[in-house]
């Protein structure tokens, strides 16, 4: 019986199936959620998603879960706070259910940080099957693992996917050419209504406007390289499932107008936790999607507001935007030709 590619990484990294477990996973971030639920669906999980704190101490309340993956920062409660919360609630389930943090944020002695209020073990962003597989074997009970037989050729899928191979219509490993990723931003004329209306068309400012932003982005489609997405690693963190991953990549296009409203309302406001908040998860939803290039620009400026360098926020939003439409008009032409 013939199998993908994609099949047979899967088969290589699940053969561990927790079919009676109840996870719960706890993020603001609708992306790193669904990502986490495909991950756990390999592993024949049952999930709860939920994307706060109070939501995640509501669940433990009315259900008996066997792990809990939680998010370091969100907003409200974050990580730290709903994990105390529910240590202290004093009964042996919220005493001893396993909580895993998982963040974005993997710097030195971090680890500790967890350890020390209240969680088992800690992930680094973006989450992969592996780690997440060693996580459930450590921390789950064993009579919730089922074993599945060995397959001969789990070694050699690892081993060939570990040094880079052509999947679908991307090559990948050391063959990508370095030179389509790049740190610029979109360049052309600012897109106003003073602009439009100088150039004589009145009667719909607002269709002009979007006119020109198309005149702008075809422009800049001729200087510069689309953004790079790195689906070698994407698929490497998924298990190999296209399918999950064409399903975010729309799901990203979605979410696009509605997420940069939420940043540039922080930014109006300015209201810097919540700004950092908000360019955090963006950070983290760009990385699990393999697209480094606005994961760097969002985590320059989340850097920028926890060292109170606002001034240097201020300065860095605007390239931030650049980057961000830049970003999602070259998921859209990534799709255009990806096959699942």
């Amino acid at each position: 019986k013939l199998i993908s590619f994609s099949q047979s990484l899967m088969m290589a990294f699940c053969s561990s199936l927790i079919p009676k477990a109840k996870i719960l996973v706890v993020d603001d971030n609708e992306i790193n959620r669904k990502v986490a639920e495909g991950i756990l669906k390999l592993y024949k999980a049952n999930c709860i998603l939920v994307s706060g704190g109070r939501e995640a101490i509501s669940v433990l309340e009315s259900m008996n879960i066997d792990l809990v993956f939680m998010d370091h920062m969100m907003p409200e409660l974050d990580g730290l706070e709903t994990t105390k919360i529910i240590r202290q609630r004093g009964t042996e389930k919220y005493r001893n259910v396993p909580i895993v943090a998982m963040t974005a944020n993997a710097v030195n002695d971090v680890k500790q940080m967890f350890l020390k209020n209240g969680f088992q073990d800690f992930l680094a962003k973006p989450v992969s099957v592996k780690n997440v597989g060693a996580v459930l074997k450590h921390w789950l009970p064993r009579a919730l693992i089922e074993y599945e037989p060995e397959d001969n050729t789990k070694n050699d899928i690892e081993r060939s996917y570990s040094v880079g191979t052509v999947t679908g219509n991307t090559v990948t490993g050391d063959s990508v050419n370095s030179d389509t990723v790049t740190g610029d931003t979109i360049t052309g004329d600012t897109v106003t209504g003073d602009s439009v209306r100088e150039k004589g068309t009145t009667h719909d400012p607002e269709a002009a406007i979007e006119r020109k932003k198309h005149e702008v982005i075809d422009e800049a489609r001729q200087t510069r390289d689309y953004v790079f997405l790195d689906e070698e690693k994407a698929l490497e963190n998924m298990g190999g499932q296209r399918d999950l991953y064409k399903e975010l990549l729309e799901y990203c296009l979605e979410l696009e107008e509605k997420r940069w409203n939420d940043i540039q309302e922080m930014f109006d406001k300015k209201d810097w936790n919540e700004y950092t908040i908000l360019v955090h998860a963006l950070k983290g939803g760009m990385r699990s999607l393999g697209i480094e290039e606005l994961a760097l620009a969002a985590q320059g400026q989340e850097f920028a507001c926890k060292e109170d360098r606002i001034d240097d926020a201020i300065a860095g939003h605007g390239p931030l935007k650049e980057l961000y439409d830049w970003t999602h008009r070259s998921i859209e032409h990534y799709l255009e030709n990806y096959k699942v």
